[in-house]
């Protein structure tokens, strides 16, 4: 018997456990959970993929296509202040809806909309905040899909 299981009150086997429940600490904190694809992170039901390398807004939307997803609907906070903490700018899923003079509204890929005022160009982009840019700037961007 190990030191652990002497102290266990139902006799089972402790170390086993706390072997599972460092396995699940881990993976939660390592962010990575089997209802999503490697690489990808787990918050609040949803996957979501950052990416390493820079295309433009339209090959980032292919990217997610080919991937399963769709450029992500950053309205999570954890999401965005993952952006902030990067100090990258992503393209997100926020596609452009209609303007009017200096404003400008997208609709997100979940049909919400949003309303951008600051930058220039057609499409908006997430840094510390979201910002209208060029659509053939290449940026990192964020992919998202439901968890299975």
């Amino acid at each position: 018997m190990t030191r652990f299981e002497t102290f266990s009150p139902r006799g089972d086997n402790l170390s086993a456990r706390l072997d599972k429940a460092t396995e699940f600490a881990f993976l939660t904190l390592e962010g990575r959970s089997p209802r999503c694809p490697d690489l990808w992170i787990t918050i609040n039901d949803k996957c979501y993929f950052f990416s390493e390398t820079n295309k433009s807004r339209t090959d980032s939307a292919k990217d997610c296509e080919e991937r399963g997803s769709s450029l992500a609907t950053v309205k999570e906070e954890t999401i965005r202040r993952l952006v902030t903490i990067t100090g990258k700018e992503f393209w997100v899923g926020l596609s452009p809806y209609n303007k009017h003079g200096e404003t400008w509204t997208g609709r997100w890929t979940d049909g919400s909309m949003e309303t951008v005022s600051e930058g220039t160009g057609s499409c908006a982009k997430l840094g510390s905040r979201l910002i209208l840019e060029n659509c053939y700037t290449n940026l990192h961007w964020i992919c998202e899909r439901d968890a299975v």
